[in-house]
């Protein structure tokens, strides 16, 4: 019936502070007050949300909470790593075969390989878009030393992972998609003109290439990317990347879908 894309980016700072700002709840609370009055014209009688890395993470979430459950009149749920993998496995893979899907976001990274509903292997990594980032990017293009050092954190966590290796790969979440619109220069917002469509690696190395040497302004007007994102997309590029090359994948299949839709199966279930 309806269907929104926001970022509160709710997990900005806390990897250094271990608390939610004032800034990013504001943020949320505009988004969740704009959510609960289309649910209310709709007529919605029972609304479902969950939260993630930065509320697992933070010291102060359930102040935040409180805040975010009077808005929406009902109890957002804090899920571990695990059961956010197997949500986000649920709502990207529709095919039979074996594959393994990869969900980058803000402060975490999971990455799930399994067969319809059947998960093998899911795995939680604290490493995400805000969290390189915020302890790596210090000048935005990154220096070479801001890269490196970022890279060697993201196969070390990968290192340690288990991860059930699989010919199939779907990417979910900002991160893949904003990466195959910038492949098609379309805007960042248009991502079901690229759900499930193939996004070639050497196309993933382009752009991380192109990314690198540009700042966020230049990457808003030359790739169509949402400015809230646009100072993320270079670690969530490199973050990717990194992954295909752990894997030795050489494409992925790109879903708009993901978490919201693994909660939304799970409760059809």
């Amino acid at each position: 019936l309806e269907e929104q894309f926001s970022i509160a980016r709710l997990g900005e700072g806390v990897d250094k502070s271990g608390v939610i700002n004032e800034n990013a709840i504001e943020r949320a609370r505009i988004i969740l007050t704009k959510y609960k009055s289309i649910c209310d014209s709709f007529g919605v009688s029972k609304i479902k949300s969950v939260g993630t890395s930065a509320l697992r993470d933070a010291k102060n979430s359930r102040e935040v909470l409180d805040i975010l459950n009077e808005i929406l009149g009902f109890d957002i749920e804090i899920i571990d790593g695990i059961e956010e993998a197997r949500l986000s496995f649920l709502g990207s893979v529709i095919d039979k075969d074996a594959s393994i899907v990869i969900d980058i976001g803000g402060g975490s990274t999971e990455i799930i390989s399994g067969a319809e509903s059947e998960v093998f292997s899911r795995t939680s990594i604290n490493m995400g878009t805000v969290r390189v980032t915020e302890k790596f990017f210090e000048s935005n293009p990154p220096t070479i030393e801001n890269i490196n050092s970022a890279r060697n954190f993201i196969l070390n966590h990968l290192e340690k992972a288990e991860i059930k290796h699989c010919s199939r790969v779907y990417a979910v979440a900002g991160t893949a998609t904003t990466l195959a619109t910038s492949a098609i220069c379309i805007n960042d917002t248009d991502v079901y003109e690229i759900h499930n469509k193939i996004l070639q690696k050497s196309e993933i190395d382009r752009l991380y290439n192109a990314f690198i040497k540009l700042n966020p302004n230049q990457i808003v007007e030359q790739y169509k990317v949402r400015p809230q994102r646009a100072d993320l997309i270079t670690a969530g590029a490199l973050i990717l990347k990194t992954i295909l090359d752990f894997l030795e994948v050489k494409e992925v299949i790109v879903s708009a879908h993901g978490l919201r839709f693994g909660v939304l199966k799970s409760m059809i279930e």
